[in-house]
């Protein structure tokens, strides 16, 4: 491989590896939050809401999963799960056990957005543009593994002065491109354009007075441009990212445009995550302590490290 190729796959690793890294310091702040008794004490009452709440075709499943919970004990169930997720922060972390402890991460979220996530059904309607938090966590370890982020940046292991370029992310870049095309899909509801600016304004009870002023300051400025014109600019936006995603075109604006745009929702909407304390970490349910767009966030950085680069050596190439 060429020296430049060289330094271009390292410099790649290196970054696959911090935002790996990032992503297992956002599994020790939900393990930190799920460790509080209003965590632990109620539990199972999670999945039996998900039963009450969700479609009556997953009721088997969630009738099993509670009935296994119960026999184990309430208490030790919810244990082993935040002993499950301290495996895969400290996988996420070191790169240690690091495809297993991928794998293992992958599984678990999976029977998250099985469980507690109903699949996130049921889908549509008034107030849900989204699937919940637990398919971003799936996309997260799908694309760890395609790209073999987990072996990379290993703490207290030198990196090889020889490495590939990292591997390309197909199923994990389509599949984020349907999440992102479902959003979409919502967000050109009637019951969302019309009813935009009260999607904000909930964001602001219980926060700092920092982060209430800011996203006061959002809402005045969005009601100056008016509520249902900015409805349809964000509906367009995420159909733009979602074409994106799913044709791999126009990736560099695509994936930056992504990023820009998830973290806006974050900081308003998601109101930065927040308000944090004690209790927060089964509301909604567990893995959105830090709200969904964070983790959005995260996986464009995630793509613009595996594509971008290859990108620019193609138009190089074709020069």
């Amino acid at each position: 491989m060429p020296e430049g190729q060289q330094t271009q796959a390292s410099n790649q690793h290196r970054m696959l590896g911090v935002l790996r890294i990032g992503l297992g310091l956002i599994w020790c702040l939900n393990i930190w939050f799920h460790l509080h008794g209003a965590h632990l004490d109620h539990y199972v009452q999670q999945y039996q809401v998900a039963l009450k709440n969700g479609p009556q075709w997953l009721a088997p499943w969630l009738n099993q999963v509670i009935a296994a919970f119960e026999a184990i004990g309430p208490h030790n169930a919810a244990i082993i799960s935040v002993i499950i997720e301290a495996l895969i922060a400290l996988s996420l972390l070191t790169g240690w056990w690091g495809r297993a402890g991928s794998w293992l991460g992958l599984l678990y979220s999976l029977f998250m957005f099985s469980t507690v996530n109903t699949f996130a059904a049921p889908v549509g309607g008034p107030g849900y543009t989204d699937p919940g938090p637990w398919p971003p966590y799936i996309i997260d370890f799908i694309l760890i593994l395609e790209t073999q982020a987990w072996q990379v940046c290993r703490l207290g292991n030198a990196q090889s002065s020889h490495v590939s370029i990292p591997r390309q992310a197909p199923i994990a870049l389509l599949i984020y491109g349907a999440l992102w095309a479902f959003d979409a899909f919502w967000k050109w509801h009637p019951s969302f354009i019309g009813n935009f600016l009260s999607f904000l304004t909930p964001a602001v009870k219980g926060q700092p007075t920092w982060i209430a002023v800011y996203i006061e300051f959002v809402i005045t400025v969005i009601s100056a441009i008016g509520g249902t014109v900015f409805g349809v600019i964000t509906a367009i936006i995420e159909s733009l990212i979602a074409l994106s995603l799913l044709t791999k075109s126009l990736l560099r604006y695509g994936l930056l445009l992504g990023v820009i745009w998830s973290l806006g929702i974050w900081t308003t909407a998601e109101g930065w995550g927040g308000p944090y304390g004690a209790g927060f970490s089964s509301t909604p349910m567990p893995g959105d302590i830090l709200g969904n767009a964070i983790n959005y966030a995260y996986i464009f950085l995630l793509l613009m490290a595996v594509y971008l680069p290859w990108k620019m050596n193609q138009r190089q190439g074709q020069a």
